[in-house]
């Protein structure tokens, strides 16, 4: 059984708008908890992303294609995913921080520039003092535009490693699991 292109996409889309929901949830109460550099929250994002997207391909895999995929669909289907689901973390980062708490990217922008001037105190002269201004200078013109970019950017990334590993274990050709590895 093969799904259109028109099923296709509104299954992935409808995957991403969920997973993007999960994160969204994670990340909402990492700001109310004001731990939104814990690496606490950081693993259970990621435990959230990774169990999300290997539900999901399952989900699709069973339901829309009558419980076979290949390994190319998989992943493709991963990275539409996290691609979408991208956009949605993007943009709730983006309205957050630019109109709901403005006060965390200044205290991003604090810690960033504090973990800077570390850096440069502890490889002591490696740097010269031009491009230690213009990194801080970089550093503190940070936009919330900045922090959605780089959301969609790293879980863009992220989707592309998650699906070359996790389509290994979800795809199924045949009635055989190991059908790709045994031919």
């Amino acid at each position: 059984m093969f799904a259109t292109r028109n099923n296709y996409l509104y299954h992935v889309m409808m995957s991403g708008i969920y997973l993007g929901s999960a994160l969204v949830g994670v990340r909402f109460v990492s700001y109310l908890f004001n731990a939104y550099n814990s690496n606490v929250f950081a693993m259970i994002l990621f435990v959230v992303y990774a169990l999300g997207v290997f539900r999901l391909v399952k989900k699709y895999r069973e339901e829309q294609l009558g419980g076979y995929i290949t390994y190319w669909n998989s992943v493709s289907f991963i990275i539409l995913t996290s691609f979408f689901a991208s956009m949605i973390l993007g943009l709730f980062s983006f309205v957050y921080l630019k109109f709901i708490d403005t006060t965390i990217l200044t205290s991003m922008i604090n810690e960033a520039e504090s973990a800077y001037v570390k850096i440069f105190d502890v490889l002591d002269g490696s740097f010269s003092d031009d491009l230690q201004e213009e990194l801080i200078k970089q550093v503190r013109n940070i936009t919330p535009m900045d922090i959605w970019k780089s959301e969609m950017t790293n879980y863009l990334w992220g989707g592309s490693l998650l699906g070359l590993l996790l389509s290994f274990f979800v795809r199924r050709v045949n009635n055989d699991p190991f059908h790709e590895i045994n031919s």
